[in-house]
């Protein structure tokens, strides 16, 4: 927490800034900003904010022949879970992963899940790949997380996107950013 005695001309650039920050910096950057404390109060001496870093949760923008980590966790009724749940049948679920577009994104799962740096509890992580020659540059791809029963049903998916850019400096954004729901109807009790 940050805690700034300003007079009203700095409180104005600050805000300012921030205003750029959030709007335009977040995205970019990977930079969360939480206002802890109403901004307009009156008098204008005191503002409280927390600065986090970390990757903001919007769909992943690759450089071409880039790659990146993910991770995957998932609730039930709400809770996180710190392994997989086992399905109708008894036995344990696993996690499956693909791409719309192979030719521009490749996506590989790890045989033991790494952790989370953020210490988020993970069920699975792996690899997400950028061709070094994407089929479709700059196309948001489609890519879809199953959370499959021994018997190949699918109990839960997730879609998100990854974009391949020529642009892009480094990777920005976060692939399968919140927890996957399994529906409590597709574990065993």
């Amino acid at each position: 927490m940050i805690n700034l005695r300003l007079d009203p001309m700095q409180f104005d650039f600050i805000i300012e800034k921030l205003d750029a920050l959030v709007s335009v910096g977040t995205r970019r950057l990977g930079v969360e900003i939480e206002i802890l404390e109403a901004l307009a109060a009156r008098p204008k001496e005191v503002v409280a904010f927390k600065l986090k870093t970390g990757e903001s949760n919007m769909p992943l923008t690759l450089p071409f022949g880039d790659q990146d980590q993910f991770f995957v966790s998932l609730s039930v009724n709400g809770a996180p879970v710190g392994a997989f749940p086992n399905g109708p049948d008894g036995k344990p679920q696993t996690a499956s992963v693909t791409s719309s577009d192979p030719n521009t994104v490749t996506l590989t799962l790890d045989t033991t899940a790494e952790p989370d740096t953020d210490g988020t509890v993970t069920v699975a992580s792996g690899t997400v790949i950028a061709a070094g020659t994407p089929a479709q540059p700059n196309v948001p791809i489609t890519v879809t997380l199953n959370i499959n029963n021994a018997d190949g049903s699918v109990a839960a998916s997730a879609t998100d996107t990854v974009t391949v850019s020529k642009s892009a400096i480094e990777a920005t954004g976060i692939l399968f950013g919140t927890p996957v729901p399994v529906p409590a109807k597709s574990i065993s009790k």
